[in-house]
């Protein structure tokens, strides 16, 4: 009985220890919450570099507050420091500009479909049925399901949909049902 209760209590130690040793045995991945991808590897060097420029730029100020860095090498390092902040944050700008200009064409050209779509040269066709306009090339109608521009097919009279009978010739109509 003891044994079993050292080896559940072992297999429990061990699982727990995986468990917190997880985050090391995987590799780090940078995330982007705004956009819900992945960051390209240039990027997430770029921002690590920033990360580590910025540290060190915090540490340095520290340091020469409490008195470990003379004023003489406090200056030229603060001004490198920052010197590579700038250069880091303007090309992650750049590259977030970039991306953001490739989003808005994309999303342009959607527009533009769409716009295209909706602002079809109507047919001056309006629906019968529920008075709906409806674009050249329409067979049916889009709110109601009529069949539009539907005509006799014994004298070749335009016709409602609604219609049992032809008013031109009498003829009974066979139209798809709306």
């Amino acid at each position: 009985m003891d044994g079993v209760a050292i080896g559940l209590g072992l297999l429990i130690a061990g699982a727990g220890g995986a468990f917190v040793a997880w985050p090391w045995w995987t590799k780090r991945q940078a995330f982007r919450p705004e956009t819900g991808s992945r960051v390209s590897s240039g990027e997430e060097a770029l921002d690590e570099r920033r990360e580590a420029v910025l540290t060190a730029l915090r540490d340095l100020e520290f340091d020469q507050a409490v008195g470990k860095v003379a004023d003489e090498d406090y200056k030229p390092l603060r001004q490198a420091l920052l010197v590579e902040a700038a250069d880091i944050i303007t090309r992650l700008d750049e590259k977030q500009a970039t991306a953001q200009s490739n989003i808005d064409a994309r999303v342009e050209a959607e527009l533009m479909i769409i716009h295209q779509e909706l602002n079809a040269e109507p047919s001056n066709n309006i629906c019968p049925l529920c008075g709906r306009p409806a674009r050249r090339g329409d067979v049916y109608c889009a709110g109601c399901g009529a069949q539009l521009n539907a005509t006799c097919s014994t004298c070749g009279r335009g016709v409602r949909s609604a219609d049992l009978y032809c008013t031109g010739c009498g003829a009974e109509l066979v139209l798809a049902a709306s």
